[in-house]
């Protein structure tokens, strides 16, 4: 009989990732049956939001998978001219060059009231099993429901001077420090 490796696909933009990307990734690898968990920073934003570079944003998904690796990867295959931002799109690339493995999306409550703007939703459905984690105010029933932390508020709060060091891993901050990131406000 043929075993498949099980990985769970975690996308986002990341910029800065954050304790409920972190509490997000334990959750996975507690409390499902995968193999691998793979963070996939987003190269080009499918809606056109500006952020930091992806090199940036990769560095510190790494910082945040450290603690959790083995188990937890950071992928940049958005960055590969097949991906264009669309989650579909990786999919389908993602078990083209992996067939020996078997995906699942981990997707936020907040971002699956929004599924009728993404490419392709309905395809991307059958495509692969979704994992919905619940988040502050749009709780899943079956799943956890995480603290409603925003990269946007993060963001906010090191644009305007403060650490927000109850919402991002240390090793985060010192990162974005020493890289001079968020210090303005994003237009």
């Amino acid at each position: 009989m043929r075993t498949f490796k099980k990985i769970a696909l975690y996308g986002g933009a990341f910029d800065p990732p954050h304790l409920g990307h972190q509490f997000t990734l334990l959750y996975l690898i507690s409390c499902t049956q995968h193999d691998e968990i793979w963070l996939l920073p987003a190269y080009n934003h499918p809606f056109g939001k500006k952020m930091v570079p992806f090199d940036l944003r990769c560095q510190m998904c790494e910082l945040l998978a450290a603690p959790l690796s083995p188990k937890v990867l950071v992928s940049r295959v958005e960055a590969e001219p097949e991906c264009d931002g669309r989650t579909y799109n990786t999919v389908r690339y993602l078990q083209e060059k992996y067939p020996d493995c078997r995906f699942s999306f981990v997707l936020g409550a907040d971002n699956l009231a929004q599924s009728h703007k993404w490419y392709k939703w309905e395809e991307l459905s059958k495509l692969t099993d979704f994992i919905i984690i619940g988040r502050g105010a749009i709780p899943q029933i079956d799943a956890i429901t995480l603290p409603d932390i925003s990269s946007t508020l993060v963001r906010s709060l090191l644009a305007g001077g403060k650490a927000p060091k109850t919402l991002v891993p240390q090793n985060i901050l010192q990162f974005i420090a020493e890289k001079h990131l968020y210090s303005e406000p994003q237009k």
